[in-house]
C-alpha cells in the first residue's frame, strides 16, 4: 500500500494529524477498527476512482466496475487488524449482493469471521440523508492463509474450520421504538443491546436470529440468503424450476432520450427561439398529453405515430389500471423517414432540434456510438414486441411490484419492464402471471430485493418459475385451472376499476374489502339521474346569504355551525357554513346537516372559484336517493373485491402446491409477509 506516487495527505495534514496518519499507514496490529466510510458509487464519480487507482496501484487488485468507494475502506480496515482484532462499520446494506462487490465479499471470507449484522432496512438513522438503507456489521480478523516471505499462501486449517461452522447473528430492524423522553434511535440501540445476545428474539421493533446460511456456505449465490430467517433457496430447492429469463423474453420499455423540456435541456435552445415558439419546461417532446397532441392539428397519417402509454404507477396486480385522462402519448419514430411528408410532426420536432441533437452528443461522450437521425427515439425497442400481449411490471422500487397483463394497446416507457413468451414456451402468459402475483413469489422478491445490489430487471429475470410437464395430464389440468382463475380475476378487476371514479383511491390496488374507504360524495351526487338532482342555487332546502357578494372568489371555508332555525315543513335542524372571499367578504349558506357537511367536503376543490360557480354545485334532491346510491356502490365494490381476494387465495394455494411448499414453510412465509 506504500507504492503511491505522491502522498498528498502528508502535504495537507498538520504535524499532529500527520503523526496519526503515519502510524495508521504503517501499523497492521490494531485491536479495533470502526468507521462510517463515504457512501460514493462509481457512477458519477469515475474521476475519483481513476485518481485513486492512479495514485495507489495497490488497489487495482480490489477494484471492479460498479463498486462503491467504501469497499476500499473495509478492506483497508481489515488489513490493519491483528488476528482476532474486531472491525465495526456502518455502511449501506448493498454489498452482500451487489454486482460490484464480489471482490470485497471474497476478501471478507478469506480474512474474517462475520460475527454480527444489524440491518436497519427502511429505518432512517441519518436525519436528512436521502435513500438510506443502512447496516452495521462486525468482523473478526481470521485469515484463511499465511503468506510467507516467499509469498506462497499456506492454509490455516484451524481458521478455515472455524469459518466453515461460523453462525452469523442477524438483527433486522422493523421500526423505531417511541418512548417518552428518549430519542428513538437511542431507544433502538438500547433495545438491540438488550436482546442481541439471545439465540432468537422477536417483537414489534426487531427480529434477532442466526442466519440460515453458515459462513462456510456463503458461495456467491448464497449471499442473498444471508439476512433472511429462512433460506429462500432451500425452500425452492424442491421444485423443478427454471429462471424466468429461460421462458420469457425480458425487455425494458422505450427510452425516448428526451421526454419533455426541462430547466436544464432548454438551455440548448436560443432565447429568440424560446420566445418565438413560447417553449417552456414541461412541454412534451417525445411524450405528449392529449391536449398537446390536439394543438398539433395532425393529419390521419401523422396521428398514427402517436401511441398511447402509461406510467408504472398504473400497474396493479393483473391489470393496467390507467384512467383515460392520465394517458401519455409517445411519438414513436423508430427509423429514418422523410419528415417533409409529415409537416406537423416536423414543425413540432424542429422546435426542439437543439435539445434532440445534444442528447446524441451526450451519449457519444459516454462512449456510445449513436448513428440514428436526430428526430428518432433514443431506444425505440422492438415494435412487434411492444404491440403484442405481454406481462408488465415496474422496474423501479426496492421490493416486490405487482405484475399485470397488457394487450399491446399501449407502449411502455423505460420505467417498465415487459415480458413476452419465447417461441418454445408452451405455458400461457396468464399461467406465469398467476405465479408472479402469488404470495410465494412476492415473498421471494421481498427477501431477495432487501439486498439492493440487484438491478430490478436483473432480479426479475431470476424469479424461479415452475414449468409444466405437458405430457402429464394432472399438470396440464393445474396449468389450465390457474389460467382460468387468472382470466376471471382480470375480468373482475376491470369491473372494479369502473368504480374508481367514486373513490379517491384506486380500488384495484386494495387487497381486502375492509380497506374500501367511504366513496366521494361529489362523485356519487354527479352520477345521479338528472331528475334526482338539483343545484345549490335552486335547491329548496338551501338558503344563500348574498349580501356584498360582488366579485366574490372563495379563499377559505369556515367551520360548520348549528343554528336554532328549523325548516317548518320537515322539522329538520338547520346548519350553516361561512365562505370567506377576498377582502374578507363572506357568504353564509344554511341548509340541513347532511347538505352542509357535503359542502364542507367538496368546497376544498372550489378555492379560487366565483360565487356563480359555487352556486352550480350539484346536490341530491333527497338524502335517501343519495344514500341508496352510496350503499349500492359500497355493496358492489366490496362484493367484487371479496371475489378477487378469494380467487387470489386459490391461486396462492395452487402455486404453493406447484412448488412443493410445506405447511411449516407456508406459515413462515405468511408470517413474514403480514409483518411488513
Amino acid at each position: 500500500m506504500r507504492d503511491q506516487k505522491r502522498d498528498l495527505a502528508l502535504e495537507i495534514l498538520d504535524i499532529r494529524k500527520r503523526e496519526i496518519y503515519l502510524r495508521i499507514r504503517n501499523c497492521q496490529e490494531y485491536d479495533y477498527c470502526c468507521a462510517n466510510p463515504p457512501y460514493i458509487g462509481e457512477k458519477g464519480h469515475k474521476e475519483l476512482f481513476r485518481s485513486t487507482l492512479d495514485r495507489f496501484p495497490f488497489w487495482h487488485e480490489f477494484y471492479q466496475g460498479k463498486m462503491d468507494y467504501l469497499y476500499f475502506f473495509v478492506i483497508l480496515g481489515l488489513s490493519k487488524l491483528r488476528d482476532g482484532g474486531k472491525l465495526g462499520f456502518i455502511t449501506t446494506s448493498y454489498w452482500p449482493t451487489a454486482d460490484g462487490a464480489s471482490k470485497l465479499r471474497k476478501y471478507i471470507l478469506d480474512n474474517a469471521l462475520i460475527k454480527e449484522i444489524i440491518d436497519f432496512g427502511e429505518t432512517k438513522i441519518f436525519e436528512g440523508a436521502p435513500g438510506q438503507h443502512n447496516m452495521v456489521f462486525i468482523l473478526e480478523k481470521c485469515p484463511s492463509y499465511n503468506v510467507a516471505k516467499t509469498m506462497v499462501e499456506t492454509p490455516i486449517s484451524e481458521n478455515i474450520a472455524k469459518k466453515e461452522k461460523n453462525q452469523i447473528k442477524i438483527v433486522k430492524v422493523k421500526r423505531l421504538p417511541i418512548s417518552k423522553g428518549i430519542k428513538p434511535l437511542k431507544g433502538l440501540i438500547d433495545h438491540i443491546e438488550k436482546h442481541i445476545d439471545k439465540k432468537e428474539y422477536s417483537d414489534d421493533y426487531i427480529d434477532v436470529f442466526y442466519s440460515p446460511v453458515k459462513q462456510g456456505e456463503l458461495t456467491e449465490g448464497a449471499w442473498s440468503s444471508l439476512l433472511m430467517q429462512t433460506d429462500v433457496d432451500k425452500v425452492f430447492s424442491k421444485a423443478n424450476f427454471v429462471l424466468l429469463k429461460k421462458v420469457l423474453e425480458t425487455r425494458q420499455g422505450i427510452v425516448p432520450g428526451v421526454d419533455r423540456v426541462t430547466k436544464q435541456n432548454i438551455k440548448s435552445i436560443s432565447s429568440d427561439k424560446i420566445a418565438k415558439y413560447n417553449i417552456n419546461p414541461g412541454d412534451g417532446v417525445f411524450v405528449l398529453t392529449k391536449d398537446e397532441i390536439n394543438r398539433l392539428f395532425l393529419t390521419k397519417a401523422e396521428a398514427e405515430f402517436f401511441i398511447p402509454s402509461y406510467h408504472n404507477s398504473h400497474i396493479v396486480s393483473y391489470i393496467v389500471d390507467v384512467p383515460v385522462e392520465k394517458l401519455d402519448y409517445i411519438l414513436y419514430i423508430d427509423q429514418e423517414l422523410n419528415l417533409d411528408n409529415y409537416p406537423n410532426i416536423k414543425n413540432h420536432l424542429e422546435k426542439f432540434k437543439e435539445i434532440l441533437k445534444s442528447r446524441i452528443d451526450r451519449y457519444e461522450e459516454r462512449g456510445y456510438k449513436e448513428t440514428y437521425p436526430w428526430y428518432r427515439l433514443n431506444r425505440p425497442r422492438d415494435k412487434r414486441a411492444l404491440s403484442s400481449e405481454k406481462i408488465v411490471v415496474s422496474n423501479w422500487g426496492t421490493t416486490w411490484q405487482p405484475f399485470a397483463l397488457q394487450s399491446g394497446d399501449f407502449f411502455e416507457k423505460r420505467d417498465i419492464t415487459f415480458f413476452t413468451k419465447k417461441k418454445e414456451t408452451k405455458e400461457e402468459l396468464r399461467y406465469f402471471l398467476g405465479i408472479l402475483n402469488s404470495q410465494l413469489i412476492k415473498w421471494w422478491m421481498i427477501q431477495k430485493a432487501r439486498q439492493l445490489g440487484y438491478m430490478r430487471q436483473s432480479l426479475q429475470e431470476q424469479i424461479p418459475i415452475r414449468r409444466i410437464d405437458f405430457s402429464n395430464k394432472d399438470e396440464v389440468k393445474i396449468h389450465n385451472t390457474l389460467v382460468q382463475k387468472v382470466d376471471t380475476i382480470i375480468e373482475i378487476k376491470k369491473k372494479l376499476a369502473e368504480y374508481n371514479k367514486f373513490f379517491k383511491t384506486r380500488l384495484t390496488r386494495l387487497e381486502d374489502p375492509k380497506d374500501i374507504p367511504e366513496p366521494n360524495p361529489f362523485a356519487i351526487t354527479k352520477s345521479l339521474p338528472a331528475s334526482d338532482l338539483r343545484i345549490l342555487r335552486t335547491h329548496p332546502k338551501v338558503q344563500i346569504d348574498e349580501k356584498d357578494t360582488e366579485d366574490f372568489y372563495l379563499t377559505k371555508v369556515g367551520a360548520i355551525k348549528g343554528t336554532t332555525i328549523f325548516d317548518q315543513s320537515s322539522e329538520e335542524a338547520q346548519y350553516s357554513i361561512k365562505l370567506i372571499g377576498k377582502n374578507k367578504k363572506a357568504v353564509t349558506i344554511t341548509a340541513p346537516k347532511e347538505i352542509i357537511y357535503y359542502l364542507k367536503e367538496i368546497l376544498k376543490d372550489y378555492i379560487g372559484k366565483s360565487l356563480d360557480e359555487i352556486k352550480e354545485i350539484p346536490l341530491a334532491k333527497e338524502l335517501a336517493t343519495y344514500e341508496a346510491k352510496r350503499d349500492e356502490i359500497l355493496k358492489e365494490t366490496k362484493k367484487l373485491l371479496a371475489k378477487v381476494q378469494a380467487l387470489q387465495s386459490e391461486i396462492d394455494e395452487i402455486v404453493y402446491e406447484l412448488y412443493g411448499i410445506t405447511q411449516a414453510e407456508r406459515k413462515i412465509i405468511e408470517k413474514e409477509l403480514h409483518s411488513r
